[in-house]
């Protein structure tokens, strides 16, 4: 319990420096996510993300994705080039089978919600 409490205490001091140093450059800043030390780094994306954007995360989980234990990484990149956004080479990776039905130029979640995937 209290490994979590300061996880949650870390992740707040975080999102208060991004949000006080936006301007400045770095993939951080890129990417929208607050920038982490090495330590931080060691934690999974999950177990921060089920409690600082919980509704995410739970998308995540009751989809096909979270079913089949598709990590974030593998969508958004590792925290030396994460994307807030993945881009469509992240949807070929896996999903190759289905690029070419679909019209050319657009992003999977124009027509499916982001994390669950569900069309919309």
């Amino acid at each position: 319990m209290k490994k979590k409490l300061l996880i949650v205490a870390v992740l707040a001091a975080l999102v208060a420096l991004v949000a006080c140093t936006a301007g400045q450059s770095g993939s951080s800043a890129e990417s929208g996510h607050p920038a982490l030390s090495e330590q931080d780094k060691l934690v999974a994306c999950r177990d921060c993300h089920q409690q600082t954007t919980p509704k995410v995360y739970q998308e995540w989980f009751d989809n096909t994705h979270g079913l089949g234990n598709v990590r974030c990484f593998q969508c958004h990149g590792t925290f030396e080039n994460l994307k807030k956004t993945p881009d469509l080479l992240s949807c070929n990776a896996c999903h190759a089978d289905k690029m070419g039905d679909h019209r050319s130029g657009m992003n999977c979640w124009e027509c499916h919600s982001a994390h669950s995937f569900a069309a919309k």
